[in-house]
C-alpha cells in the first residue's frame, strides 16, 4: 500500500512537471511571519517548501470556461478569479486568503510552493474534496483539515496540526521542531509516523478502536505504563520534549523510527 501512494505521489509530480508548456503559474511575494489560508479549493494539492520569499501556485489540467461564457464572469463562488489559474487571492497585513473561484478549479492539480519562514493552513473539510494533500520538504507551521481524503508528508520539521476524518495520516518527520507541539488525528483511517531516534518528545498515543505499533524506546513512568490492551499510552522519547499526539479512532497508530 506505501508503495502504491509513493507511485502515485511520483505520478502526481511527473505530470506538474511534463505538463509545463501547458502549467499556469500565480507568484505573490509573502513577508516573513507570513500567513497563507487555503480552503473550498477542491482539486488535487501538493505542498512543498523552499527557501524562498513567494508562493508560487503552478496548476495543470485546469480547463478553460465553456466557450459561450466568454464576456462573463462565474458565479461559482463568493470571490473571482483573480489569479488566472482558477483561484482567488485578497492579502492584508500579509495573511493571504486563497479559494477556489471556478468550477473548473476541481478538476485541477495544484502545487504550491512556500516558503519556509511562514505558516500555511489547509481546510479540505467540504464533502466535495475527495484529493489527498501531499506534502513535502516543509520547514515552516501547517494546519491541515480534510474530510474524504488523506494527508501524505515527507520530511516535516513541524509545528503540525494535521487532521483527517475518513482517510490515512501517513508521513516522515526530517526533524522535530521543538517550540510547539505536532498534533496527527484520523478518525477513520491510521495514523502511520516515522521519527528520527533521536527525537525528544512527550508522547500521547491513542485509539479508541485498534492497536498501537512501535518500534521506538519509549520511556514509561510507573503510573503512565499502558493498560492491557494499549488504547491510551503516554511516555517519553529521549527523556522527554516537545508534545505529539497520534490520535485515530477506528483504526491503527503506527510509530516507527526513521
Amino acid at each position: 500500500m506505501k508503495t502504491i501512494k509513493k507511485i502515485i505521489i511520483a505520478l502526481f509530480i511527473g505530470l506538474l512537471s511534463l505538463a509545463g508548456i501547458n502549467a499556469q503559474e500565480y507568484k505573490v511575494s509573502v513577508g516573513p511571519s507570513g500567513k497563507i489560508m487555503v480552503n473550498n479549493l477542491y482539486g488535487e494539492i501538493l505542498i512543498e517548501g523552499h527557501s524562498g520569499s513567494e508562493l508560487i501556485i503552478t496548476v495543470a489540467g485546469l480547463k478553460s470556461a465553456p466557450e459561450r461564457a466568454d464576456g462573463l464572469r462565474s458565479l461559482y463562488g463568493a470571490r473571482n478569479d483573480n489569479t488566472g489559474i482558477g483561484l482567488s487571492v485578497t492579502e492584508e497585513n500579509n495573511a493571504f486568503e486563497i479559494t477556489g473561484a471556478t468550477r473548473q478549479a476541481e478538476d485541477a492539480k495544484y502545487k504550491f510552493l512556500v516558503p519556509n519562514n511562514v505558516s500555511i493552513s489547509f481546510d479540505c473539510s467540504s464533502p466535495f474534496a475527495d484529493e489527498d494533500i501531499i506534502i513535502k520538504d516543509y520547514s515552516g507551521e501547517i494546519e491541515a483539515k480534510i474530510l474524504n481524503g488523506g494527508i501524505e508528508f515527507e520530511n516535516l520539521t513541524g509545528p503540525a496540526v494535521l487532521y483527517a476524518i475518513n482517510g490515512d495520516v501517513i508521513g516522515t518527520f526530517l526533524t522535530v521542531n521543538q517550540e510547539n507541539p505536532i498534533s496527527i488525528t484520523s478518525v477513520n483511517g491510521d495514523v502511520d509516523v516515522s521519527l528520527p531516534s533521536d527525537t525528544k518528545a512527550d508522547l500521547k498515543l491513542s485509539s479508541v478502536n485498534g492497536e498501537i505499533f512501535t518500534d521506538m524506546d519509549i520511556e514509561f513512568d510507573e503510573d503512565e505504563m499502558p493498560r492491557i490492551g494499549g488504547r491510551k499510552v503516554k511516555g517519553k522519547l529521549n527523556g522527554g520534549g516537545v508534545d505529539i499526539h497520534l490520535i485515530t479512532i477506528n483504526e491503527n497508530i503506527y510509530l516507527r523510527k526513521k
